[in-house]
């Protein structure tokens, strides 16, 4: 069965709206547009995790412009690091460099001179 272009098929979809239609008790038509909600989300977070992995892998060797949204739900667009020896040593550097979850990423913040976190599942781009 040919897929859309959220990678997946038209049987997945009905599969998910029918249960949800069973479980929650809705219209074909409501349930239908919660099955498309549910399968972009599981369809996008591959995406974002493949944008973080990618990041990462850049962030160890040198400073990389890139967009995430914060706990607020505002996109900060900033420039970081994940390699050590760029972060200066003439100084202490402010910031926690303990993650507060297993989702967020320590990186040295180039643009402001700190230690900064985020969510590796909610990286928007990078340059």
């Amino acid at each position: 069965m040919a897929k859309n272009q959220n990678q997946y098929t038209k049987s997945e979809l009905f599969t998910v709206m029918n249960r949800i239609r069973k479980e929650q008790n809705l219209s074909q038509k409501e349930a239908y547009a919660e099955a498309k909600k549910v399968l972009d989300l599981k369809y996008s977070s591959t995406v974002t995790d493949k944008l973080a992995d990618q990041l990462l892998t850049k962030m160890k060797t040198g400073y990389v412009q890139f967009t995430f949204v914060n706990r607020h739900g505002k996109q900060i667009t900033t420039t970081g690091t994940l390699d050590m020896t760029r972060v200066p040593s003439t100084r202490k550097v402010e910031g926690s460099q303990k993650p507060k979850s297993e989702n967020n990423v320590v990186f040295y913040d180039g643009r402001h001179g700190v230690y900064r976190q985020f969510d590796r599942t909610k990286v928007v781009s990078m340059k």
